[in-house]
């Protein structure tokens, strides 16, 4: 799994890969096509857009926390 961020410039959409990401206490942070996103890459098989994915998420000081997230389209 890898974090992306979407932009435009111009007609291109770029998306550019996101080493980390600051979260501070209480924070909320939104995944959403055309901005900051979870990509998982290296699937046997593709998932079905609707689906649902357990994933756990690495923190640096909260360490391991699993989050069930939605399929959505490619």
């Amino acid at each position: 799994m890898e974090f992306h961020h979407t932009s435009m410039e111009g007609d291109v959409v770029h998306m550019m890969p996101v080493s980390g990401i600051d979260l501070l206490p209480g924070e909320t942070i939104v995944f959403e096509p055309g901005g900051l996103h979870m990509m998982l890459a290296g699937l046997a098989s593709p998932l079905p857009p609707g689906d649902r994915v357990l994933l756990t998420l690495t923190f640096e000081q909260a360490g391991d926390v699993q989050v069930e997230v939605g399929v959505g389209e490619p």
